[in-house]
């Protein structure tokens, strides 16, 4: 019952109280089941999964290692529970930019699932998963072969029409965007849209998620009339069926702030970003990575006004939290620093550009002029 009531906070986004209830769950089982029982391993499984949204990766990360050991002890070496943990950890490894740990996570999950039954839908899920580390990766060749494998296999699977085949062409039409193949990736995510609406119906989350994603599309393009709309309609959407605050909302807010950040809207943008960065602060805390990300993208919308002492102080909040979270040399942490970097760049030559335009008209004057009047001209130029 109260795992039951913990799964549908988990899906509601509300974490804190999922948490709570899974913490109440585990507690109940530890004190009256033997130290290495199955139920128990499958509660610290849960736990650690509430803990990964909550970004907290190293008390997610411990807790994976318990329920894998006690797994491993309890149930043959192939079964699927096995599996499902190994893919649990090796998203885990993938959001702290371990690829070689989260890749092996990912292959063992893959190998269990091939040998217990192969071509199934787990092992479509898993090769799905994998795909994406490689798309993060750069490895668009590797990523596809996957994306399309696992799409083979839903479509074998579940039938024509069902949401994870949805979810799977977005996955593909995420994949070509990233390389800008935009007519490919447009056909698919209206494929998935025109299938999610009939499934789940238009104000489903999921259907927004796929509007979403084409709103990006056509921001990429520069198709920013196309775009706004299909924000905003995701944005009442999300605000209706998830809540005012929650982190969904808030990445949806994010986007529309870039749309209007693109097209120099600055002051539309900056309502949207902080609105956007309250919501992360407030449900996630102020050290979680989709914070950060908040962070950097409020100072880049004071970085293109050039307003560098905000954009500065942001930029170093962020590139904290990302440095303790996923360490130094994260793609996501080089990419922060790599933004504060030419912020510091920028803020040199201004500088440089301003004590040159100071210095050349002294020069000029010192040459034709008593000191008296050049003192003079001085305090002119101050004003």
């Amino acid at each position: 019952m109260l795992s039951n009531l913990a799964a549908l906070y988990s899906a509601q986004g509300q974490y804190s109280r999922t948490k709570d209830l899974l913490q109440q769950v585990l507690k109940i089982l530890e004190q009256h089941l033997e130290p290495d029982h199955i139920d128990i391993a499958r509660a610290r499984d849960g736990l650690a999964t509430v803990f990964y949204n909550e970004g907290r990766y190293s008390d997610a990360e411990s807790l994976y290692q318990q329920a894998l050991i006690i797994h491993r002890l309890q149930l043959p070496p192939n079964h699927p529970d096995i599996a499902d943990i190994l893919d649990h950890m090796g998203r885990l490894y993938y959001s702290l930019g371990k690829y070689d740990q989260a890749e092996q996570m990912y292959q063992e999950a893959i190998a269990i699932s091939k040998e217990y039954k192969p071509n199934h839908y787990k092992f479509a899920l898993y090769i799905n998963n994998l795909a994406s580390l490689y798309q993060d990766q750069e490895k668009y060749i590797d990523a596809e072969v996957l994306y399309k494998r696992a799409l083979a296999i839903f479509e074998d699977q579940l039938g024509p029409d069902h949401p994870d085949i949805a979810a799977s062409l977005n996955d593909l039409a995420e994949l070509y965007r990233e390389q800008g193949k935009y007519t490919e990736a447009e056909t698919l995510h209206r494929r998935a849209h025109i299938m999610r609406v009939r499934m789940l119906g238009p104000d489903h989350i999921s259907t927004a998620q796929t509007l979403n994603n084409l709103a990006l599309l056509y921001h990429n393009q520069c198709r920013y009339s196309e775009a706004e709309p299909l924000y905003r309609r995701v944005l009442t959407t999300w605000k209706q069926q998830l809540g005012e605050d929650h982190p969904d909302v808030a990445l949806c807010l994010s986007n529309l702030a870039g749309l209007c950040r693109d097209q120099h809207r600055y002051s539309e943008a900056e309502i949207l970003q902080q609105e956007a960065f309250i919501i992360h602060e407030r449900k996630l805390g102020e050290d979680h990575l989709d914070t950060a990300q908040s962070l950097n993208d409020l100072a880049l919308l004071y970085h293109y006004q050039g307003q560098y002492m905000k954009a500065q102080s942001l930029y170093q909040r962020a590139l904290v939290i990302y440095e303790r979270k996923l360490g130094t040399n994260n793609p996501r942490t080089m990419g922060v620093r790599k933004n504060y970097l030419t912020l510091l760049q920028e803020m040199r030559a201004t500088t440089l550009q301003r004590e040159q335009q100071t210095k050349q008209p002294l020069r000029n004057l010192s040459s034709v002029r008593t000191t008296p009047r050049k003192h003079k001209n001085k305090k002119r130029r101050k004003r």
